[in-house]
């Protein structure tokens, strides 16, 4: 029989992982372990580019625009039509 278990841990600083204490009869059981780096840099670097692109959205100032208005114009009509051209 095979069961799959799931979790998430932090490596210690000697490469130890501590198991849950809900799996620790699995001590002296072959298991085959598989890791996956939530700390990747391709993780951190997409991460890092949305808020780079949330930040300029947000510095972003359209003196002719009001959102107000174009969202209480939305709710007054029944069609949907192309809002920006």
């Amino acid at each position: 029989m095979m069961r799959t278990y799931h979790f998430e841990t932090v490596i210690s600083r000697s490469g130890t992982i501590t198991l849950p204490s809900r799996i620790n009869h699995l001590s002296k059981h072959r298991v085959i372990l598989t890791l996956v780096d939530l700390e990747a840099p391709y993780f951190l670097e997409a991460t890092n580019l949305l808020s780079q692109i949330t930040e300029a959205y947000c510095q972003t100032f359209e003196s002719d625009l009001d959102i107000v208005e174009i969202y209480e114009n939305r709710e007054k009509s029944d069609s949907r039509n192309i809002v920006f051209d």
